[in-house]
Parts: C-alpha cells; structure tokens; sequence
C-alpha cells in the first residue's frame, strides 16, 4: 500500500524599515537607544564611515565626564570648554611628567607671530608673540653714595668723616699722598658716557681733587686710570650754600668685565680742607651697544 504525503514548506521574509530599538526604554527615538550602562570588553568600539561627519555625542547635560570605573573623572565636557579636572596631559610621549608634556615641536597661530619674535606672558598668564626687546642705544646710570668710599691705607690713620650718610670728607691735614676708593658696578660691553659729581664747596683755600674711574687687573697691586674730572675749590667762603655738580663726558670707554675690577678713586691734591668741602654722591651715565 502506498501512502503519499502533502508537504508544504512556506518561507517567510521579514524586512523592518524605519525601526527603532530600544534596551530599557519601551519607545526609543534612535536606531540603538539604551536606557542603562553599557559595558565593553577589551575590544574597540569602531565608529566607521567614508566621511569626517561621524560623531559621538553625550546628551545635553551641562556637564560630560570620562574616567575609569571607581576612578575620578579625568576628562570633564562642558558647554563651550574642554578640560582636564585632574592628571597630565601628554603629547608625543608615553607618560606625561607634567600638566603639558609635549615631545616635539609647538606652533602658535594666533598673536602674529613672526621671525625673530618672542612668546611674552601678561599679568594673569596670557601670552602672545612679541618683538625682541632692544636696548641697544638705551642710557642708564648708577649713583655712588658717599658711604661706599674706604681710604686706600687704614693702617695710616686716616680719618674719613661722613655726615648723616649724604656728606663725605677729610679731617684737615690730610696728606695728597692717600686716595679713597669705592666699588663699581657695570654690565659688561657698556659705554661709560658721562660722570657727575655732586658736591658742596665752603673752602677759603684754593684746593683741587682728582675723581676718575680707575681699573684694577689682579694680580698686580697698581690700579689704571681710564678717566676722570677735577673738583676745585674757589677760595671764597661761603660759595657752597647750594651743592654743586660737575658733569665730564667720558668717550669711548667700553667695560670688559673680565678680570677686571672697577672703581672710583678720589685724590686730593694737597691737603684736604677739612669739612669746607664735601662730597655728596657721584653718578656715572652708560650706554648699552
């Protein structure tokens, strides 16, 4: 006896279109909405595409933030700025050491840069490109008080008087044979272009003293006169109720600093006529070349 069998095989295809699903929310509004955390493994999320348009945004909270699991926050999203909150930042190296760790070289657009400009910061830390500062021409001086001068031999005796620290002189009698010396101080490849003496003459004698910039090169014991003015007294009294300056230039002197020392020497020529003549404050004018 033969049986024979109907079999009917249907095939079904189902294509959804403008669908959405959603995890954790009944009605979702993108084509993968979730509702809850999601958790990835070691692999890579690819977000693929032929044009630069992809993009992966976070809601429209006002504030974002990326870091590890039961770790702080480290990068923090918010309306119109991107941040650190905590750590280094690293470009070009493995392991930042700093805030900014940055292996290779660094370009700045903005600020105008160009050749020979420097990167100069404002009050609160703004910087911007800046021209080189130049001072070549700029004159500058230096004063020397009265109290900086020492006799060039203490063991003589010498007495030095010093009025409430604006007035210098010698007690009378004082030989022409002993200068007093005072340091100086100068930037090195300087221009020395003018010196003024400020000081108040009440002497009834004729007296003059030497004043000049000396040089001293150890390890020899002479000191080296590069220039240099004389004070003379009039011999009239009473000629010094305001003080007086005498101004010389100095042309071409250039500081070399190296092993050398500077100084200001006064010499007088004869003895000195006690307090009749003081001397205030010298002051030494320089050019930066």
């Amino acid at each position: 006896m033969k049986f024979f069998f109907t079999l009917t095989i249907l095939l079904y295809t189902s294509s959804t279109f403008a669908q959405n699903v959603g995890i954790g929310i009944a009605i979702p509004d993108e084509k993968l909405q979730v509702d809850s955390t999601i958790r990835v493994g070691k692999n890579a999320i690819i977000v693929q595409g032929s044009t630069k348009k992809n993009t992966i945004k976070f809601g429209d909270g006002d504030y974002v933030t990326i870091g590890e699991q039961n770790k702080d926050d480290r990068l923090v999203l918010n309306a119109g700025s991107f941040s650190f909150a905590n750590g280094n930042v690293g470009i070009g190296v493995d392991s930042a050491t700093e805030k900014l760790d940055i292996n290779g070289l660094i370009k700045i657009r903005s600020g105008a840069p160009a050749v020979g400009k420097v990167l100069t910061s404002d009050a609160i830390g703004r910087a911007t490109w800046q021209d080189l500062p130049n001072n070549i021409g700029t004159k500058k001086k230096i004063s020397i008080p009265c109290s900086a001068f020492q006799p060039e031999f203490a063991s003589i005796g010498l007495n030095i008087s010093v009025i409430n620290g604006n007035w210098i002189y010698y007690d009378n009698g004082v030989s022409s044979s002993v200068d007093m010396y005072a340091p100086l101080t100068f930037p090195d490849g300087v221009k020395i272009t003018q010196m003024s003496i400020y000081y108040l003459d009440n002497s009834t004698t004729d007296f003059t003293a030497r004043i000049e910039i000396v040089t001293y090169n150890p390890p020899g014991i002479s000191y080296s006169s590069l220039t240099g003015s004389s004070i003379t007294t009039s011999g009239i009294s009473g000629i010094g109720v305001f003080s007086q300056k005498l101004s010389t230039g100095v042309l071409g002197t250039i500081i070399d600093n190296i092993g050398k020392s500077y100084f200001i020497r006064i010499s007088p020529n004869g003895n000195w006529p006690g307090i009749d003549l003081k001397i205030g404050m010298i002051e030494i004018e320089y050019e930066i070349l």
